[in-house]
């Protein structure tokens, strides 16, 4: 069997953040890519215990294990950094059972992705609005996930729809030049 510390060597070696948990779910090693990457958002050091907070529906490390046994083995954290920005991170984690251990091996990857609080996205989403709104700019949105379209009121002027008229993806494809109307299927 694989000694902790080799699994590290491996991780670090391999340049993988990770960290391993003994089975009360204090951090018993971790990964100079652990280190250097993931401590500034979680600043777990070893012999700490794991926080609940990284997954929702774990409040103690003993949850956590069972949402692994039952398979739940990768999720999603959202930290926030220095600049008061949220980024993802996205964690995998295995819980080992050996003849005399049991530990959790988490490795954790930063994603690219930015995400802004919900407060901020409100703020620019008005800002966004009150700039086109001002300008005259009629903005349309589809979520093809769920079939919903949005179109702004100055949208539905230019197309000739009574703002209070319903307007749905469907009905402003056929508002749509009949030459540019194939170009709008691409979305739905």
């Amino acid at each position: 069997m694989t000694s902790n510390q080799e699994l590290i060597d491996y991780f670090d070696f391999a340049n993988i953040a990770a960290a391993i948990f003994d089975e009360k779910g204090n951090a018993s090693r971790l990964s100079s890519g652990f280190e250097n990457e993931i401590s500034p958002y979680l600043p777990i050091k070893v012999g700490e215990s794991f926080d609940p907070k990284w997954r929702s529906g774990a409040t103690t490390f003993a949850a956590f294990l069972k949402q692994l046994v039952a398979g739940d083995k990768q999720f999603e954290l959202v930290v926030n950094d220095r600049g008061n920005v949220h980024r993802k991170i996205n964690v995998s984690a295995k819980r080992i059972h050996t003849n005399t251990d049991i530990f959790v091996i988490c490795t954790f990857k930063i994603s690219t992705e930015v995400i802004a609080d919900e407060q901020s996205y409100a703020l620019s989403l008005d800002k966004i609005l009150t700039a086109t709104e001002s300008a005259g700019i009629g903005t349309w949105e589809y979520i093809p996930s769920v079939n919903k379209a949005y179109f702004s009121a100055h949208m539905k002027a230019l197309l000739g729809v009574k703002k209070s008229e319903l307007l749905d993806w469907q009905h402003f494809k056929k508002l749509v030049l009949e030459a540019d109307q194939p170009i709008f299927d691409v979305f739905s």
